[in-house]
């Protein structure tokens, strides 16, 4: 795979960018996996980002598996080196926040609008996985 070269102004974008998206968690799952969130979603997505030892404690239905889903596929994309730890609620939870998660980066969720920065990962997967 050839190395890819920046110049100086186009890592400092490429940086800002990086650096807003972090700051700005519910633009950056509209703009990285094309997710709107609706109002009680970004009022819990936002305290997710700003205190990461957070422990959700939603009534059923209040999307706590599909956050969780997001947050740990928008946290490994933005801070790489970064690890996650996602405590489950119940049995099987953990798998469910993974099957999520991959449908997320998939973008097979009916809830998925165009991607603006991932337009189709599945076919990038498709090259790295070539022999």
């Amino acid at each position: 795979m050839a190395e890819v070269k920046l110049s100086r102004e186009d890592r400092e974008k490429t940086f800002r960018l990086i650096w807003w998206l972090r700051r700005q968690p519910v633009h950056a799952a509209y703009l990285l996996f094309g997710i709107k969130l609706s109002p009680h979603e970004r009022i819990t997505y936002r305290e997710m980002h700003k205190r990461p030892n957070l422990c959700n404690k939603l009534s059923r239905g209040m999307a706590k598996t599909f956050l969780d889903a997001l947050y740990l596929d928008q946290i490994g994309l933005l801070n790489s080196g970064s690890s996650q730890v996602s405590l489950g609620r119940g049995f099987r939870t953990g798998k469910l926040v993974l099957k999520e998660a991959e449908k997320i980066i998939e973008g097979s969720l009916a809830s998925q609008e165009t991607r603006l920065f991932l337009p189709d990962i599945r076919q990038d997967v498709r090259v790295f996985n070539e022999p």
